[in-house]
């Protein structure tokens, strides 16, 4: 049987979106299986750290640990969850398939890049936490001869000198940059574009009511709180989540630019695009008549 042409203006029966959507599907899978395989790697190179005893040589790696303020899985479900709802929430009103696909594709997307930049970056990068030397506890005396510091001085270790070895590894040497704020702004900032296209605020040629310009800030606003829990909590150095959050954000703009016609321009932003043919940017059209399209 030959398919139906695809419509942007037609929702596909299961077999028809599958296959326009497989390509996506298998990259985001791709995508996924990377960013785990490379976040589960031991760290690329070994950190070294100052041990001078009787003396704590950088303060910035002294604080206490105590745990987070929002533990991982919660930031995760505000990563996931809460944008994914709100997108489906709103198509209560919108009623557009190919609207709701482009938007939690787009949303997966910028949130499995993220991941696996971020992956990739602290694989490479990764780096002391606040609470390292408070996990580590490191004890020089108790090493072999051979396993002596090294550097200026000879005082500079490696974990082999830590006394308390739980999680050494796999966190406490893997502070640059902040997955929890790579994936959260990514997810929120998703979302805030979303929001615009949808609600009108920016870029308009009307001014929006207040009520609007809330509902926009509060993504980016719900991802700096997690982010200050971070920093708050010792989990993370400001220079951490910067440089997550900036990822994060990139990867944003990039997934809803791929998805939607524009960024900015509340003629097209709204719009998803098709996944067969390009779209054609005509000012005289009645944008009225691209309410349909989302």
């Amino acid at each position: 049987m030959t398919p139906r042409p695809y419509s942007i203006d037609q929702r596909p029966s299961f077999g028809e979106w599958l296959r326009l959507a497989a390509p996506d599907l298998l990259s985001l899978l791709v995508l996924g299986a990377l960013a785990i395989a490379i976040a589960t790697r031991p760290p690329a190179r070994t950190h070294l750290f100052p041990v001078i005893p009787g003396h704590v040589p950088d303060l910035q790696y002294a604080y206490p640990y105590r745990g987070r303020i929002i533990p991982s899985w919660a930031a995760g479900l505000i990563a996931v969850g809460v944008p994914a709802a709100v997108i489906l929430l709103l198509q209560i009103r919108i009623r557009s398939f190919w609207d709701a696909h482009g938007a939690l594709l787009g949303l997966a997307t910028a949130l499995l890049c993220a991941s696996l930049f971020q992956a990739t970056l602290k694989w490479i990068c990764g780096g002391l936490r606040p609470h390292f030397y408070d996990r580590c506890r490191p004890d020089p005396s108790a090493l072999a001869p051979q396993q002596a510091g090294t550097g200026y001085g000879d005082v500079m270790y490696t974990t082999a000198a830590c006394t308390q070895r739980a999680g050494l590894e796999g966190d406490a040497v893997a502070s640059f940059p902040s997955g929890h704020a790579a994936a959260l702004w990514a997810a929120m900032g998703f979302l805030a574009l979303y929001l615009n296209a949808k609600l009108e605020v920016l870029g308009g040629a009307r001014q929006a009511p207040a009520w609007k310009l809330a509902a926009l800030l509060a993504p980016p606003l719900a991802a700096c709180l997690v982010c200050a829990s971070l920093l708050a909590d010792h989990s993370h150095h400001a220079r951490d989540l910067v440089a997550g959050a900036l990822l994060g954000a990139a990867c944003a703009l990039a997934a809803y630019r791929m998805r939607y016609a524009r960024l900015w321009d509340q003629r097209y932003n709204h719009v998803p695009l098709n996944l067969l043919a390009a779209y054609r940017y005509d000012e005289t059209w009645d944008r009225m008549a691209l309410s349909s399209a989302g």
